[in-house]
């Protein structure tokens, strides 16, 4: 897919990056979910999840293609992971507006730019990703 995207002019590439035992209860993990991994929540969230290894190759590829990768994050295991890829951005979705507490990690690591995605936020988030971000370039992302 990197390949035929970078073909056809992409000039990005973006992945996502999520522990799913951290954004799951344990009840929701063993809830029915059917598809290509199994059953349950837990094995399709796990089963779609880049491994170590996919995203090692995804960085080797990128960089013979001299195309950059960026990701979402959704929680702080998977922050602390793709930190060592040194991506050159981080992306982090509405869906996550309330998790203050992880929205300042990603401030104080060391991607370089951050966008997010507003959602059905109101301005109060707007001008608190303003404050927080303040040492980041800050891309907003409006639907």
């Amino acid at each position: 897919m990197v390949i035929a995207a970078k073909n056809q002019g992409a000039t990005i590439i973006k992945i996502q990056k999520r522990d799913p035992d951290t954004l799951y209860t344990q009840e929701e993990l063993e809830s029915e979910y059917i598809s290509p991994f199994g059953n349950t929540l837990s094995r399709y969230r796990k089963g779609v999840e880049l491994s170590e290894g996919q995203i090692d190759y995804l960085t080797i590829l990128c960089s013979n293609l001299e195309i950059p990768w960026f990701t979402s994050v959704l929680d702080i295991p998977s922050l602390q992971f793709i930190e060592k890829y040194k991506p050159v951005a981080i992306k982090v979705p509405s869906t996550i507006s309330s998790h203050r507490n992880f929205l300042k990690e990603v401030a104080k690591s060391m991607v370089p730019c951050v966008f997010a995605s507003l959602g059905g936020t109101d301005e109060k988030y707007v001008e608190w990703l303003g404050q927080v971000f303040s040492d980041k370039k800050l891309v907003l992302m409006q639907c």
